[in-house]
């Protein structure tokens, strides 16, 4: 296993400003990165959903920005509240996955006609992601190979245990999103200003370098979704964006750069006196850690990872230390990788 510096330009999809606001929201509930202008992976990390109403302040005040970072942008109060109006929940099918095959292989064909020839309709679905590692492209992603749909999780899993016993195999439960959560958002200043979307609305302090504070995030034991244990007021930086979660309710997330998550992950990992090279090793660590997780995780859901203990326990700004950013900005785009190449973040999974 080496250490490896990620080429972030490499092989990078498209940049947010050739996406229209359609294909935008679409990506947030795809696994698709997106890179900011200084070529670092833009994370999204789901805060909290299933929530009717979103409270969202800055010092400087907020920008409201309908359609993202490159569209028009209403500036206004410093505190807006946030709700939905005529919500439609998702369309979700649940499958039961018989296999796991690497992407391009020869099985996946004949797997599929196996369990079609049992009378199961079947569907293959890409996780993982690639990268570009200068000039090698580290590819983290394999097919699962879904059978047996049913419109709801409680079905699905039911459905699963019953072949996982009649065939003698492993099996879990995998989402298809077949058609996304609808709905307008309806964002209100201190003012009375009011701004309405369909499906998002962007925020982002009118300075950049500022954070947004969220209130009332949930916490605690139930995770980022309603029904945790307490809730707190937290300070995020880069955006956060309200959208609409499976159920047609609120979700909330922060599109942050890797480099400002790093820097809030690494102290609350490691004691900020430590000498600086083993803070500089638990940043390559932490930063492979978190993008081996990337398309393995929140399938359809509209961000990457979660704040809770099942992706990454994130609680926003606070936790910053010199020494801690120093490590990370030191190791910008270092990784760890399996030898070979091939599969490179397995080791982390």
């Amino acid at each position: 296993m080496g250490r490896t510096a990620l080429a972030l330009g490499s092989g990078r999809p498209g940049r947010t400003e050739e996406l229209s606001a359609s294909d935008k929201l679409r990506v947030l509930y795809s696994h698709r990165f997106v890179f900011t202008r200084d070529n670092l992976p833009l994370l999204t990390i789901g805060l909290m959903s299933g929530q009717k109403r979103v409270d969202l302040t800055a010092d400087d005040g907020l920008l409201v920005l309908p359609d993202g970072e490159d569209g028009p942008a209403v500036r206004a109060g410093s505190s807006w509240t946030v709700t939905v109006e005529e919500p439609t929940p998702a369309s979700l099918r649940f499958f039961t996955v018989v296999a796991r095959l690497d992407l391009g292989s020869d099985a996946a064909a004949s797997e599929e006609r196996v369990w079609r020839a049992r009378g199961l309709d079947t569907k293959l679905f890409e996780t993982g992601v690639v990268f570009g590692i200068k000039g090698d492209v580290i590819d983290s992603r394999e097919l699962f190979l879904g059978v047996a749909p049913v419109a709801s999780a409680a079905a699905a899993q039911q459905k699963a245990d019953e072949i996982a016993k009649k065939y003698d195999l492993e099996t879990f439960v995998h989402p298809d999103l077949v058609a996304q959560p609808r709905g307008r958002l309806v964002a209100r200043d201190e003012n009375g200003v009011e701004v309405k979307n369909e499906g998002i609305l962007w925020f982002m302090p009118k300075q950049p370098e500022k954070t947004i504070t969220v209130k009332d995030v949930a916490v605690g034991t139930g995770g980022s979704r309603v029904g945790a244990e307490r809730h707190e007021t937290r300070r995020y930086f880069g955006q956060v964006y309200v959208t609409l979660g499976w159920d047609g309710a609120l979700t909330v997330v922060n599109a942050v750069p890797e480099d400002h998550l790093l820097a809030g992950l690494v102290p609350a990992e490691m004691f900020a006196d430590a000498p600086l090279e083993a803070l500089k090793a638990q940043a390559v660590a932490a930063r492979t850690d978190l993008l081996a997780k990337i398309g393995t995780r929140h399938f359809g859901e509209p961000y990457l990872v979660c704040s809770s203990e099942h992706c990454q326990v994130y609680a926003g700004v606070g936790r910053e230390t010199p020494r801690t950013t120093k490590a990370v900005r030191t190791t910008r785009g270092e990784v760890l990788l399996r030898e070979p190449h091939a599969k490179a973040f397995d080791v982390f999974q």
